[in-house]
């Protein structure tokens, strides 16, 4: 019986070809638009134009002891950090007469950043690349940074977040973008239901409300997931993006697929007016990218961390980037967790509401 029903609900999904070609096309089209939009300030790295930074610590910061070995190992062809002799008064001179691109001045207790608004593509880098610093030397009495012993001096190895390129980052992020709307392929589903009044025939039949959750999110996910990687295809043959561990992308694609399906099936049960559902998942959806770094890069993006910690889509974003650029990501077992809680949470809620809407 759960066999010919999801052969029914795919078939009767395949009815609706324009709504599966615009999810198909349109995560390709956005990134095209969207790359050629951030290109220039995504690929600061590559520019061939050195970032000059400096720096300047009060005596009796806990800072100053490693700093100025730590500025040579953040140091690279494109990035260039010095120490400057100068005080708090002297910094905003020194940063316009040395054409420093930021300064970073630190204090016993916190620090400060100048940012010379002449380059400020190259400041939010800055911005990052400080952020990124600090969080791991806070985290160092939890291990989390490597130290290296060299000879009788100890070095301690900065983890830097490469940057995607444009192409790259949207090409993957939009992809979890639209794979979190693709639940309207299985709104014709639950239409039809409704208008035929399928529903009280399955009581009849004494059909399980797992049976009929079960009838709409495997091929919702089966539609969703092919969808994706069709993109994904399309998207690499116009603007040329890549992935990277491509197992583990494609899991969590596919963890994604099934998450994005019962998150959405559930905003359709939740209110008998498809058409609201709709608007009500879709609204939720964009919450998540805002926040989660889908229409702003989420190494650039300024939204409060609280705000941006409860996105899904920021970790699924982070992971699938990180992926890209490193090869690994410390967010991936946070981003299967948290799909998975969205999997089994939306599943009890959706056969809960479909067996009492069947009672109905």
């Amino acid at each position: 019986m759960l066999f010919i029903a999801i052969k029914n609900n795919l078939k009767l999904m395949l009815r609706n070809k324009v709504l599966l070609v615009f999810l198909l096309v349109a995560p390709a089209a956005i990134t095209w638009i969207l790359s050629g939009v951030f290109e220039d300030m995504m690929g600061v790295y590559s520019n061939t134009d050195t970032v000059n930074i400096a720096y300047e610590v009060e005596e009796g910061s806990p800072y100053e002891a490693y700093l100025e070995q730590l500025s040579k190992e953040m140091s690279s062809d494109q990035i260039r950090i010095s120490k400057y002799n100068v005080t708090k008064e002297q910094v905003e001179e020194t940063v316009k007469k040395q054409e420093l691109t930021a300064f970073l001045y630190i204090t016993k207790d916190s620090y400060i950043v100048y940012e010379y608004d002449k380059y400020n593509t190259q400041a939010h880098v800055v911005e990052n690349l400080f952020t990124t610093m600090f969080d791991q030397l806070h985290a160092a009495q939890t291990l989390t940074m490597v130290n290296k012993t060299i000879g009788y001096s100890e070095i301690l190895k900065l983890d830097l977040i490469p940057m995607a390129t444009s192409v790259n980052y949207y090409g993957i992020i939009e992809i979890a973008y639209f794979a979190m709307c693709g639940v309207v392929t299985i709104s014709i589903v639950i239409r039809s239901e409704r208008k035929n009044r399928i529903t009280r025939r399955m009581q009849v039949a004494k059909i399980s409300g797992m049976t009929m959750y079960l009838a709409k999110v495997i091929p919702c996910s089966i539609a969703v997931f092919v969808d994706m990687v069709g993109a994904s295809i399309l998207s690499h043959l116009l603007v040329g993006n890549q992935y990277g561990n491509y197992t583990e992308s494609i899991g969590i694609l596919l963890l994604l697929s099934i998450a994005a399906s019962a998150f959405g099936i559930l905003g359709l049960y939740l209110v008998k007016n498809i058409a609201v559902g709709i608007v009500l998942i879709f609204s939720s959806v964009w919450f998540m990218g805002f926040y989660g770094g889908t229409f702003q890069n989420y190494m650039m993006n300024v939204v409060p961390d609280q705000l941006r910690a409860i996105s899904p889509l920021y970790y699924v974003n982070r992971t699938l980037v990180e992926f890209q650029t490193m090869g690994k990501s410390d967010y991936a077992v946070p981003c299967v967790c948290i799909l998975v809680g969205i999997v089994l949470i939306c599943s009890l809620g959706n056969v809960f509401l479909m067996k009492r809407e069947m009672e109905e």
